[in-house]
């Protein structure tokens, strides 16, 4: 066989050669890169991660799944517990007290009445200024009496009586045409020892039968401000 001289290649074939042949290989070695989800691509990210390596650290658990804690704090009604507006949170109060409580509280809402309206007219109309100091300070301290009973009456849906019974009407009335010491004389007996005897025993019935722990907590304010109005008068009658 006849040979042929070997030619030179020029360096620069020779390089461009050698690379390709470098990138060839590369090529059949590297595995394609796999695409990224979107889900992926979230959970790669720094914030994310940041947030579950903070709730790992403070003991709450999963972002995907937060502690029964945080349920109960932020949405009670999440984890099956009462909320504050739910029946089982808040007990209506209206309904829980017995008959003899709010026979009570409707009997004294109008004895209260009656003894307010007399007490302002004799704090105009009597004669001995002892007695119009003694009808005012009677007048004042039912006046806050009756507004703690209305607080009480409408938390536990009993209705007070807005006017006077008739009895109640008759005495006012024939107070108002009395006058001078004549007045005095039928409001301090009328109102100040009788009525008090007459509100006091209601209230001392109601300390001992009442169950209801607001309307024993009203009894046992109120009735030692009764007694010592109706002590006031026993003193006014024997000082006249």
């Amino acid at each position: 066989m006849k040979s042929y001289p070997r030619m030179p290649r020029h360096p620069i074939v020779t390089t461009a050669l050698a690379g390709a042949a470098l990138l060839s290989l590369s090529g059949c070695e590297r595995e394609p890169t796999p695409k990224m989800s979107v889900a992926d691509a979230s959970l790669a990210s720094p914030t994310s991660t940041a947030q579950a390596d903070t709730g790992t650290a403070l003991g709450t658990g999963s972002l995907a799944n937060p502690p029964v804690e945080a349920l109960t704090r932020d949405n009670p009604s999440a984890a099956g517990l009462p909320t504050a507006t739910s029946p089982q949170a808040t007990s209506t109060t209206a309904g829980t007290l017995n008959g003899a409580e709010q026979r009570f509280i409707s009997q004294v809402g109008a004895q209260s009445l009656f003894e307010i309206q007399v007490s302002e007219l004799a704090a105009e109309k009597a004669r001995d200024p002892a007695l119009r100091s003694y009808a005012a300070l009677v007048a004042a301290d039912h006046k806050g009496a009756a507004e703690e009973l209305r607080r009480l009456a409408a938390g536990h849906g009993v209705s007070l009586p807005e006017t006077l019974l008739p009895q109640d009407q008759k005495t006012l009335s024939a107070l108002r045409n009395a006058s001078g010491t004549a007045f005095d004389k039928q409001y301090l007996q009328t109102v100040g020892v009788n009525e008090h005897e007459k509100t006091i025993a209601t209230f001392e019935k109601a300390s001992a039968d009442a169950q209801n722990p607001a309307v024993k907590d009203y009894v046992q304010s109120t009735l030692p401000t009764l007694k010592s109005h109706l002590d006031a008068a026993r003193k006014l009658q024997t000082k006249g």
